[in-house]
Protein backbone atom coordinates (compact mmCIF):
# COMPACT_ATOMS: atom_id res chain seq x y z
CA UNK A 1 0.00 0.00 0.00
CA UNK A 2 2.84 2.29 1.00
CA UNK A 3 3.97 2.00 -2.92
CA UNK A 4 1.04 2.79 -4.28
CA UNK A 5 0.61 5.53 -2.11
CA UNK A 6 3.88 7.26 -3.74
CA UNK A 7 3.39 6.65 -6.58
CA UNK A 8 0.22 8.49 -6.64
CA UNK A 9 1.82 11.43 -4.82
CA UNK A 10 4.73 11.19 -8.03
CA UNK A 11 1.43 11.17 -10.33
CA UNK A 12 -0.37 14.20 -8.26
CA UNK A 13 3.08 16.26 -8.43
CA UNK A 14 3.56 16.10 -11.88
CA UNK A 15 0.29 17.02 -12.97
CA UNK A 16 0.98 20.17 -10.24
CA UNK A 17 3.74 21.27 -12.28
CA UNK A 18 2.81 20.48 -15.50
CA UNK A 19 -0.08 23.20 -14.63
CA UNK A 20 2.14 25.64 -13.31
CA UNK A 21 4.42 25.18 -16.20
CA UNK A 22 1.84 26.02 -18.42
CA UNK A 23 0.38 29.16 -16.49
CA UNK A 24 3.90 30.48 -16.96
CA UNK A 25 3.78 29.86 -20.53
CA UNK A 26 0.72 31.48 -20.87
CA UNK A 27 1.65 34.86 -18.73
CA UNK A 28 4.64 34.88 -20.64
CA UNK A 29 2.94 34.56 -24.16
CA UNK A 30 0.25 36.61 -22.72
CA UNK A 31 2.53 39.17 -21.75
CA UNK A 32 4.34 39.17 -25.11
CA UNK A 33 1.64 39.48 -27.51
CA UNK A 34 -0.26 42.57 -24.91
CA UNK A 35 3.70 44.26 -25.40
CA UNK A 36 3.73 44.15 -29.25
CA UNK A 37 -0.31 45.11 -29.27
CA UNK A 38 0.73 47.85 -26.82
CA UNK A 39 3.94 49.05 -29.38
CA UNK A 40 1.97 48.52 -32.11
CA UNK A 41 -0.90 50.95 -30.68
CA UNK A 42 1.57 53.49 -29.35
CA UNK A 43 3.23 53.05 -32.86
CA UNK A 44 0.00 53.70 -34.61
CA UNK A 45 -0.78 56.86 -32.29
CA UNK A 46 2.44 58.53 -33.32
CA UNK A 47 2.75 57.13 -37.15
CA UNK A 48 -0.70 57.42 -38.41
CA UNK A 49 -2.54 59.73 -36.57
CA UNK A 50 -2.98 63.68 -36.56
CA UNK A 51 -2.86 64.07 -32.82
CA UNK A 52 1.33 64.85 -33.07
CA UNK A 53 0.64 66.26 -36.75
CA UNK A 54 2.49 69.59 -37.39
CA UNK A 55 -0.13 71.63 -38.54
CA UNK A 56 1.42 75.45 -38.29
CA UNK A 57 4.79 76.97 -38.22
CA UNK A 58 4.66 80.49 -37.21
CA UNK A 59 8.60 82.85 -38.14
CA UNK A 60 9.24 85.76 -35.97
CA UNK A 61 12.23 88.25 -36.00
CA UNK A 62 12.59 88.36 -39.56
CA UNK A 63 13.51 91.81 -41.07
CA UNK A 64 15.01 91.53 -44.56
CA UNK A 65 15.02 87.79 -45.37
CA UNK A 66 11.50 86.64 -47.18
CA UNK A 67 9.24 84.76 -45.13
CA UNK A 68 8.28 82.30 -48.03
CA UNK A 69 12.28 81.37 -49.08
CA UNK A 70 12.79 80.55 -45.41
CA UNK A 71 9.07 78.39 -45.56
CA UNK A 72 10.93 76.41 -48.43
CA UNK A 73 14.06 75.78 -47.02
CA UNK A 74 12.29 74.59 -43.84
CA UNK A 75 10.00 72.04 -46.35
CA UNK A 76 13.32 71.15 -48.25
CA UNK A 77 15.34 70.35 -44.95
CA UNK A 78 12.03 68.56 -43.55
CA UNK A 79 11.88 66.78 -46.55
CA UNK A 80 15.53 65.14 -47.25
CA UNK A 81 15.24 61.32 -47.95
CA UNK A 82 16.73 58.93 -45.70
CA UNK A 83 18.19 55.66 -46.95
CA UNK A 84 16.71 52.08 -46.79
CA UNK A 85 14.46 51.68 -44.02
CA UNK A 86 15.17 55.11 -42.51
CA UNK A 87 14.06 56.56 -45.95
CA UNK A 88 10.28 54.84 -45.07
CA UNK A 89 11.18 56.52 -41.15
CA UNK A 90 11.77 59.83 -42.60
CA UNK A 91 8.71 59.70 -44.49
CA UNK A 92 6.70 59.22 -41.78
CA UNK A 93 8.07 61.52 -39.26
CA UNK A 94 8.41 64.56 -41.43
CA UNK A 95 4.87 66.16 -39.77
CA UNK A 96 5.63 64.45 -36.73
CA UNK A 97 6.19 66.80 -33.71
CA UNK A 98 8.29 64.39 -31.88
CA UNK A 99 10.76 63.52 -34.74
CA UNK A 100 11.02 67.16 -36.02
CA UNK A 101 14.98 67.99 -36.02
CA UNK A 102 15.07 71.48 -34.80
CA UNK A 103 19.00 71.27 -35.07
CA UNK A 104 18.95 69.84 -38.24
CA UNK A 105 16.74 72.39 -39.41
CA UNK A 106 18.39 75.41 -37.76
CA UNK A 107 22.29 74.02 -39.08
CA UNK A 108 20.68 74.06 -42.94
CA UNK A 109 19.34 77.54 -42.71
CA UNK A 110 21.89 79.57 -41.07
CA UNK A 111 23.73 77.70 -43.61
CA UNK A 112 21.64 79.13 -46.92
CA UNK A 113 21.27 82.10 -45.07
CA UNK A 114 24.22 83.45 -43.13
CA UNK A 115 22.36 86.81 -42.73
CA UNK A 116 20.39 84.78 -39.94
CA UNK A 117 22.55 85.07 -36.89
CA UNK A 118 20.77 82.35 -35.10
CA UNK A 119 17.45 80.69 -34.43
CA UNK A 120 15.17 79.76 -31.76
CA UNK A 121 13.38 76.81 -32.69
CA UNK A 122 10.19 76.12 -29.87
CA UNK A 123 8.00 72.96 -30.04
CA UNK A 124 4.00 73.94 -29.04
CA UNK A 125 2.70 70.46 -28.60
CA UNK A 126 0.98 69.15 -29.84
CA UNK A 127 0.75 70.76 -33.63
CA UNK A 128 3.27 73.99 -33.73
CA UNK A 129 6.84 74.76 -34.52
CA UNK A 130 7.77 78.71 -33.37
CA UNK A 131 11.16 79.93 -35.24
CA UNK A 132 12.18 83.52 -33.78
CA UNK A 133 15.12 84.29 -35.91
CA UNK A 134 17.47 86.77 -34.96
CA UNK A 135 19.21 88.86 -38.14
CA UNK A 136 22.95 89.88 -37.99
CA UNK A 137 23.14 94.03 -37.89
CA UNK A 138 25.71 95.23 -40.62
CA UNK A 139 27.95 98.09 -39.47
CA UNK A 140 29.44 98.30 -42.69
CA UNK A 141 30.06 97.40 -46.46
CA UNK A 142 33.59 95.32 -47.17
CA UNK A 143 34.38 95.75 -50.87
CA UNK A 144 37.29 93.14 -52.47
CA UNK A 145 39.20 93.92 -55.38
CA UNK A 146 39.39 96.82 -57.48
CA UNK A 147 36.84 99.56 -58.14
CA UNK A 148 35.02 98.29 -61.26
CA UNK A 149 35.23 94.54 -60.53
CA UNK A 150 34.78 94.75 -56.77
CA UNK A 151 33.06 92.31 -54.96
CA UNK A 152 31.23 93.95 -51.78
CA UNK A 153 29.71 92.39 -48.57
CA UNK A 154 27.61 93.60 -45.72
CA UNK A 155 29.49 92.43 -42.51
CA UNK A 156 28.76 92.46 -38.73
CA UNK A 157 30.98 92.81 -35.28
CA UNK A 158 31.26 88.82 -35.60
CA UNK A 159 33.52 89.93 -38.51
CA UNK A 160 30.94 87.48 -41.18
CA UNK A 161 30.36 88.36 -44.47
CA UNK A 162 26.78 88.33 -46.28
CA UNK A 163 24.61 89.36 -49.43
CA UNK A 164 25.75 91.25 -52.26
CA UNK A 165 25.87 95.12 -51.28
CA UNK A 166 26.83 98.14 -53.54
CA UNK A 167 30.03 99.80 -52.71
CA UNK A 168 29.64 102.74 -50.40
CA UNK A 169 31.14 106.41 -48.98
CA UNK A 170 29.45 108.00 -45.90
CA UNK A 171 29.13 108.63 -42.63
CA UNK A 172 25.84 106.39 -42.11
CA UNK A 173 27.68 102.82 -42.56
CA UNK A 174 31.37 101.69 -42.41
CA UNK A 175 32.88 101.53 -45.86
CA UNK A 176 36.32 99.23 -46.30
CA UNK A 177 37.90 99.14 -50.04
CA UNK A 178 40.02 96.16 -49.93
CA UNK A 179 42.41 96.35 -52.98
CA UNK A 180 44.83 93.29 -52.34
CA UNK A 181 44.38 90.46 -54.70
CA UNK A 182 43.25 87.60 -52.07
CA UNK A 183 42.17 84.08 -53.24
CA UNK A 184 39.99 83.88 -49.76
CA UNK A 185 37.26 86.95 -49.68
CA UNK A 186 37.52 87.00 -45.65
CA UNK A 187 37.90 89.61 -43.36
CA UNK A 188 41.30 90.05 -41.90
CA UNK A 189 40.52 89.57 -38.17
CA UNK A 190 43.95 91.81 -37.12
CA UNK A 191 42.89 94.82 -39.93
CA UNK A 192 39.23 94.41 -38.41
CA UNK A 193 40.06 94.92 -35.08
CA UNK A 194 42.09 98.34 -36.18
CA UNK A 195 38.91 99.37 -38.20
CA UNK A 196 36.81 99.12 -35.75
CA UNK A 197 38.80 100.38 -32.83
CA UNK A 198 39.44 104.05 -35.30
CA UNK A 199 35.76 104.17 -36.05
CA UNK A 200 34.48 104.02 -32.33
CA UNK A 201 37.70 106.42 -31.32
CA UNK A 202 36.95 109.45 -34.37
CA UNK A 203 33.07 109.07 -33.62
CA UNK A 204 34.30 110.19 -29.81
CA UNK A 205 36.26 113.02 -31.40
CA UNK A 206 33.72 113.91 -33.93
CA UNK A 207 34.95 112.93 -36.81
CA UNK A 208 33.12 110.39 -38.76
CA UNK A 209 34.72 107.59 -41.34
CA UNK A 210 34.07 108.00 -44.65
CA UNK A 211 35.68 105.24 -45.94
CA UNK A 212 39.16 102.87 -45.57
CA UNK A 213 41.40 102.02 -48.07
CA UNK A 214 43.88 99.17 -48.01
CA UNK A 215 46.74 99.66 -50.70
CA UNK A 216 46.83 96.42 -53.04
CA UNK A 217 50.70 96.21 -52.24
CA UNK A 218 49.42 96.19 -48.89
CA UNK A 219 52.44 96.07 -45.77
CA UNK A 220 50.26 96.97 -42.60
CA UNK A 221 49.46 100.80 -43.42
CA UNK A 222 46.05 101.86 -44.59
CA UNK A 223 44.55 105.18 -45.15
CA UNK A 224 40.99 106.50 -43.15
CA UNK A 225 38.66 109.38 -44.77
CA UNK A 226 37.44 111.12 -42.84
CA UNK A 227 34.05 113.63 -42.56
CA UNK A 228 36.40 116.39 -42.43
CA UNK A 229 39.03 117.84 -45.52
CA UNK A 230 41.99 115.20 -44.48
CA UNK A 231 42.56 111.49 -43.85
CA UNK A 232 44.73 109.88 -41.88
CA UNK A 233 47.66 107.32 -42.34
CA UNK A 234 47.44 103.89 -39.58
CA UNK A 235 49.58 100.93 -39.85
CA UNK A 236 47.75 97.88 -38.32
CA UNK A 237 51.03 97.12 -36.01
CA UNK A 238 50.63 100.41 -33.72
CA UNK A 239 48.23 100.87 -30.78
CA UNK A 240 45.62 102.84 -32.73
CA UNK A 241 44.01 103.69 -29.31
CA UNK A 242 46.35 105.65 -28.27
CA UNK A 243 47.44 107.50 -31.68
CA UNK A 244 43.72 108.71 -31.66
CA UNK A 245 44.65 109.91 -28.22
CA UNK A 246 47.47 112.12 -29.84
CA UNK A 247 45.43 112.97 -32.51
CA UNK A 248 42.85 114.25 -30.31
CA UNK A 249 45.58 116.42 -28.41
CA UNK A 250 47.15 117.23 -31.80
CA UNK A 251 43.84 118.75 -32.87
CA UNK A 252 43.01 120.81 -29.68
CA UNK A 253 46.18 122.46 -30.52
CA UNK A 254 45.92 123.21 -33.79
CA UNK A 255 42.59 124.39 -33.50
CA UNK A 256 39.37 124.69 -35.76
CA UNK A 257 40.86 126.31 -38.67
CA UNK A 258 43.63 123.51 -39.24
CA UNK A 259 43.02 121.61 -43.07
CA UNK A 260 46.02 119.37 -43.73
CA UNK A 261 45.86 117.07 -46.65
CA UNK A 262 46.52 114.25 -44.60
CA UNK A 263 47.93 113.16 -40.82
CA UNK A 264 50.40 110.67 -40.12
CA UNK A 265 49.54 108.78 -37.10
CA UNK A 266 51.81 105.70 -38.23
CA UNK A 267 54.75 106.42 -35.40
CA UNK A 268 53.72 105.64 -31.89
CA UNK A 269 53.36 109.24 -29.49
CA UNK A 270 54.17 111.04 -32.75
CA UNK A 271 52.33 113.23 -35.81
CA UNK A 272 53.18 113.83 -38.97
CA UNK A 273 50.88 116.05 -41.12
CA UNK A 274 51.00 117.60 -44.83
Amino acid sequence: MAHIGAKNYNKYSDTLAHKRRNKAIFKIVSGAFGGIGFVALVGYFIFYTSYLKITEISFSGLKTVNDSELRSAVNFVSNKEGAGFFAFLTELKNDNILFFNSDAIKEDIMARFPIIKDIEIQKEYFHKIAFNFIERTPIGVWCFGEENSAQCSYFDDDKELWGNALRSTGSLILAVNDYRDLDSKTIDSELFDRVTEISSGLDSLGIKVVKVDIPQDYIGDFKVFTSRSYYLIFNVKENVVDAVSVLKIFLNEKGSGFTPEYIDLRIDGRVYYK
